[in-house]
């Protein structure tokens, strides 16, 4: 079986890394260091780690992301909230919003 190839990376990509990395920084002050477990910083895009899955709703609200994703095959489920802020794709990970039955 063939491997599938990896997208190329342009140079507009390259670039958006240190706007993502400027990003990332005025997010964590504003969401508050101490409710923030981790981040993962790509050219382009932002998944922030709560310290705790039920703080990953509200800063989702607090950051204004509203396309949600809910992962129940996982263990533990979870969210992931995510949308654009200044520019950069940015995720949030949160307890499970909707159980299922």
């Amino acid at each position: 079986m063939d491997a599938v190839p990896s997208p190329k990376r342009t140079a507009t990509d390259l670039t958006d890394l240190p706007k993502a990395l400027s990003v990332v920084t005025e997010l964590v002050v504003l969401i508050g260091p101490e409710k923030v477990a981790g981040c993962t910083v790509h050219s382009g895009a932002i998944r922030i780690e709560p310290s705790e899955l039920g703080h990953g709703e509200g800063i989702a609200a607090l950051l204004g992301l509203h396309s949600v994703l809910d992962h129940h095959t996982t263990s533990p489920g979870f969210t992931d909230w995510s949308g654009l802020v200044s520019g950069v794709e940015v995720h949030v990970r949160g307890a499970l919003h909707r159980r299922v039955a």
